[in-house]
Parts: structure tokens; sequence; C-alpha cells
């Protein structure tokens, strides 16, 4: 009987589909882990404390620092934020009014403006991963694999010699 079952369904088995959701998740926490220790000892390069490492938005400002940009552009940090906050308030709004044409043309105005400071953050972000690249001695192409291969790039940053020296904030 046992032959005949085996010969219609074979005995091996596939994995579940929870089994390898477990596996990325434990995949993605042990590299973003291990992606916080390394920012940790790009901090302490720096001169920084590198126990703030764990906290975002004061991380993306040590980030701003290590690049040595000025202190106006470390705003930039807080415009997704803002960005967010304002389409959920206006959502509440929308639905909460009855006049919604003129909210609607407010709206549009402030969602440009937002889209415009979005975008301007994104440069301002990109020039930081060069200022980086450069404050540690490395190539442009080493800011590229910053911005884009974060995880990997943020790995060789962390352990290779390289010492950091600012440069001048012009």
């Amino acid at each position: 009987m046992f032959a005949f079952a085996d010969a219609i369904m074979p005995s091996y088995t596939y994995p579940m589909w929870w089994e390898s959701a477990i596996g990325g998740l434990i995949f993605g926490w042990v590299i973003g882990i291990w992606t916080i220790l390394c920012r940790r000892l790009i901090f302490k390069k720096a001169g920084l404390p590198g126990r703030w490492a764990l906290i975002p938005l004061y991380r993306e400002y040590l980030r701003f620092k290590a690049a040595s940009m000025k202190k106006r552009f470390r705003i930039c940090i807080s415009i997704p934020f803002i960005r967010f906050a304002s389409s959920l308030i206006f959502r509440f709004i929308w639905t909460a009014t009855e006049a919604w044409n003129n909210l609607m043309m407010i709206k549009s105005i402030i969602n440009r403006i937002l889209w415009m400071l979005l975008f301007w953050s994104l440069i301002v972000f990109i020039v930081s991963y060069f200022r980086i690249s450069k404050n540690f001695g490395k190539w442009v192409w080493f800011s590229f694999g910053l911005r884009f291969l974060n995880a990997i790039f943020i790995w060789i940053l962390a352990f290779d010699q390289s010492k950091y020296t600012p440069i001048e904030n012009k």
C-alpha cells in the first residue's frame, strides 16, 4: 500500500511559505544589526558618539555632521516626515470639510512645494555621501556605492584602514 502511495504522490515535500519567510526575516535582522554595528564603527572613526547609531533621525544628523555639511542642510532630515504629516493632515481636513475645492487648491500648492523640497533633500543626501567618501579618502565611485549598495559599502568603510580627515566647510 505504501509503494502505491509513493508512486502516486512522491515522498519529498516542498518547504512551507512561512519557512522561507522566517529565513528572510532572520536574514534581514542579521543584516540590519550588522549594518548598525558598522555605522557605529564609522561614527567612532569620525570622532562622533557611536552609541547613537540606533536612533534613525539622530543617526542621519550625525551622518551630515560626519560629511562636514553646514547646519542649514541638516534640516533636510525632517523634510520627508513633514511631507508625510502634511498629507495626513490634508486627508483628515479634506474628509472633514464640505468646501473642498479651495482646500484642494491649497493642498496642490503645498504638495508641489513639498515635492520640490523632497527633491532638494534627495540631492543634499547624495552630496552628503560624496562628502563622506571624500572625508574618508575614497574615490567618487565609492560614494555611488554608499548610496546604492549601502549595506556592502558601509562594511567596507567600517573595516578598512582609512582615516577620517574632514574637509573644510565652504
